[in-house]
Parts: structure tokens; C-alpha cells; sequence
């Protein structure tokens, strides 16, 4: 797979049939392998996020896209730095939260040939991210209908300067400017 150029990130409330289904229509518009997926879906539970991680599995592996399911699946998982339940080929996602940095670094020290991305809303976050993550999203740069004030150019402008060997995504999203 090459280096991801595009990321999709998977709205809250779809049953899973409709998420892989609008998944598999993105994907098959772009080229092979340039696409990552982040199943994200906040309003569902560890064990039914798994079920949805299952349903976009097989859709990725068809368009050779990555995948990357949310940390928080791990509660429907045996161990929470096993991939024993999951394939290798899955990533972890990790939100912006105080206790997430020290955990990317530990699951990247236990796994250390799992990807991994971290999505932060500053400069100084998406920098220490980059540390552990091979992916890091950033935003949103103005403000949304989630967050309220957005980080600005001049943040996106410092990360992108200074952020190396990880691949940054910027969040501009369900933007109210």
C-alpha cells in the first residue's frame, strides 16, 4: 500500500450495512491504496463498534485501503495491547484526550509494527502525536458545528512545517465560516 492521500472518516449514526455500504462508494473513486478509513462513531458501544469494524474489514481489504477502528473497541477485545481478536493490518485510532499521548506510546512500544493515528487540535498536540502516530489529524481549523473555535491557520501552518515522518490530515469538516 502507498502512503494514504485521502482520509475517510465514518459518520455517527449509520447502521453498519449503510456505513460499509457509503464506505465502499468513496473507495471505489479512488485509486487503489491511496485511502485510509477511520471508523469513528461515538454514539455506539465497544462491542457494537467491533460489529462495524468487521463490516468495513472486508471492504477495505477489497480496495486495499487502511483501516483504523477507535481505541475504544478495545473494551470488546480480550486484551487491550492484543491484536488477538483483530487483524494486524487494523490500526488504532486515539482521540485528543489528557491520557492519550502516554498511551500511544505504549501500544506503539507493544506493537510496534501497528499503525497508529491521534487526532489533536493544536500544533503542539499534533507535534507530540507525530512522536508515536503514523497519522495525525488535525483540526478543525475554523469553527464547527462540534467545536465551537477552530485552531487557525498559523497552528496548521507550524504542524505542517514541522511535523516529519508522519502523514498529516487536517479536519475542515461541518465548517460554520
Amino acid at each position: 500500500m502507498t502512503a494514504p492521500r485521502l482520509a475517510i472518516v465514518t459518520a455517527s449514526g449509520l447502521d453498519k450495512d449503510k456505513r460499509a455500504g457509503a464506505v465502499a462508494a468513496a473507495l471505489r473513486e479512488v485509486e487503489p491504496g491511496t485511502a485510509l478509513v477511520m471508523l469513528r462513531d461515538k454514539t455506539l458501544d465497544p462491542t457494537t463498534l467491533l460489529d462495524h469494524l468487521r463490516a468495513l474489514e472486508a471492504v477495505c481489504r477489497a480496495h486495499d485501503a487502511a483501516l483504523y477502528a477507535p481505541w475504544d473497541v478495545r473494551g470488546a477485545i480480550s486484551s487491550p495491547l492484543s491484536a488477538a481478536k483483530i487483524g494486524d493490518d487494523i490500526g488504532w485510532h486515539f482521540p485528543d484526550r489528557p491520557h492519550s499521548l502516554p498511551l500511544i506510546a505504549k501500544v506503539r512500544a507493544a506493537e510496534p509494527e501497528r499503525r497508529i493515528s491521534a487526532s489533536t487540535h493544536s500544533a503542539t498536540g499534533a507535534l507530540a502525536a507525530a512522536a508515536h502516530a503514523n497519522i495525525v489529524y488535525l483540526g478543525p481549523i475554523w469553527p464547527t458545528t462540534d467545536k465551537a473555535e477552530g485552531i487557525g491557520l498559523d497552528a496548521l501552518k507550524s504542524a505542517a512545517t514541522q511535523i516529519e515522518g508522519a502523514r498529516l490530515f487536517v479536519s475542515i469538516v461541518n465548517c460554520r465560516r
